[in-house]
């Protein structure tokens, strides 16, 4: 009988977004555990066909209740709880049930992975109190420098863990066929994803007579109607739709993988990203470009941009000036095979990095601690 892994991700309802790409990532590449996905009611039916067991209870109302209840049942039957993106009320949740008689009698392992984590003196007091309570606990980050406080507060074990991803086939990245490159926006319309920034500047390039191709895919943020997107972002989707230009190319709508993935084919990638939200944050889109050969122009100082940096497979700027933008677009376009060719061979490096196996061997190694 396989170790149990519980995989908790209460806001998992549809393909979009990195908390499907990292659990169906992890479900692909395990040979080692039997699985069992914690997910929102309305994505029941994703895995379907894949070797785990969904668990679909999650609702957006009342979902901070009801990880109390899935904490509990995880430690009631034992292995490793993996909360893929961690957050400070999974941690106040399991810290109250380990000091209650919840099935401690079975043998678990617990492990965070924390993708961002902003520092205040009240968070860093409850990180210490936590850790004097529960040495057991493993914590999960994407860079070195993001563990800093929780080593710090006296968490003892605490690893970086790339986010997973798979290999593609190499027939994904076709040959360049188009005339020129086309921008792209792609994933949840949100305003720490610089989606306003890029309406503008596609209007901007609207007014200079510049019909370079444009893609807009922007589904709602998380799991939310198009109704209820913040009011910055859903004034900016008004005035695009209003406005549209006729190089560019809008779908309001989630897409399966094969056709999110072929969107990135001849694209230039525009990932204007918040610098505070996004410097130890990963972007699945920004690997997906990548690996598929796409440059990217991004902001500095954050994840994505030290990874465009170090593998010169695009531009950065500094934040959502226009025409600075639009200068590393000219740039981009100009020598676009170039940046494609270091966009393939970063692409190539980050799969053996980010490999699924890797963060599954993380996961198994607390099995005997």
């Amino acid at each position: 009988m396989r170790p149990l892994l519980h995989i908790i991700e209460p806001t998992l309802s549809n393909h979009s977004g990195h908390c499907y790409h990292h659990a169906s990532t992890l479900i692909g590449a395990n040979e080692f555990f039997d699985v069992k996905v914690w997910m929102d009611k309305s994505g029941s039916g994703l895995f379907k066909g894949q070797d785990c067991e969904e668990i679909s209870v999650f609702s957006r109302r009342f979902r901070k209740f009801q990880l109390g209840f899935c904490y509990a049942s995880c430690l009631k039957r034992g292995g490793t709880i993996f909360i893929p993106t961690a957050g400070q009320l999974d941690m106040a949740w399991m810290d109250i049930l380990m000091r209650l008689p919840v099935g401690l009698k079975k043998k678990h392992d617990i492990v965070f992975h924390f993708h961002q984590f902003q520092q205040t003196p009240a968070k860093l007091g409850r990180l210490r109190a936590w850790a004097k309570r529960n040495k057991r606990w493993r914590i999960l980050a994407t860079t070195k420098r993001l563990l800093k406080p929780f080593r710090e507060a006296g968490f003892e074990n605490c690893e970086v863990a790339y986010y997973p991803v798979s290999e593609i086939p190499e027939d994904v990245i076709y040959p360049m066929t188009e005339s020129e490159p086309h921008l792209l926006y792609a994933g949840a319309a949100r305003a720490d994803k610089g989606f306003s920034t890029v309406v503008k500047y596609l209007l901007y390039l609207d007014t200079l007579n510049l019909k370079w191709p444009a893609y807009i895919q922007c589904a709602a943020s998380g799991n939310k109607s198009e109704g209820e997107l913040d009011s910055v972002c859903r004034d900016s989707l008004i005035q695009l739709k209003a406005q549209l230009p006729s190089f560019v190319h809008l779908k309001e709508k989630v897409l399966a993988t094969n056709e999110f993935r072929n969107q990135f084919q001849g694209a230039i990638c525009l990932l204007l990203y918040d610098r505070v939200a996004y410097r130890d944050k990963f972007s699945a889109v920004a690997l997906e470009a990548m690996r598929c050969g796409a440059p990217i122009i991004t902001v500095r100082d954050t994840w994505m941009g030290d990874l465009v940096s170090f593998h010169g497979s695009g531009e950065l700027v500094d934040g959502n000036e226009i025409e600075e933008l639009h200068s590393a677009v000219k740039k981009v376009r100009s020598n676009y095979t170039d940046y494609r060719e270091r966009a393939i061979a970063a692409g190539k490096k980050l799969i053996a990095i980010h490999h699924p196996e890797n963060t599954l061997k993380l996961l198994s190694s607390g099995i005997s601690r």
